[in-house]
């Protein structure tokens, strides 16, 4: 079983890098993706960091999140 998944990882891995490698060929694509990213960290950045009640139920988020799952 674990010979099973450990070879659908690397076929998956495979398959992925060839779709990026496609990707990055195309001349416009990787400048519109690097884009996308800036601005979905903007509004992340914006919706969760602007003011200190925000930062601070970030954090509070955080703490709960790393005690539910380190114990």
């Amino acid at each position: 079983k674990v010979v099973g998944i450990f070879a659908a990882v690397i076929v998956a891995q495979i398959l992925i890098k060839g779709i990026l490698d496609t990707i990055n060929l195309l001349p416009v694509v990787p400048g519109l993706l690097e884009l996308l990213g800036v601005v979905v960290v903007g509004q992340w950045s914006w919706k969760n960091l602007t003011t200190s009640d925000k930062r601070d139920a970030l954090v509070a988020r955080i703490q709960t999140l790393r005690k539910e799952y380190l114990g």
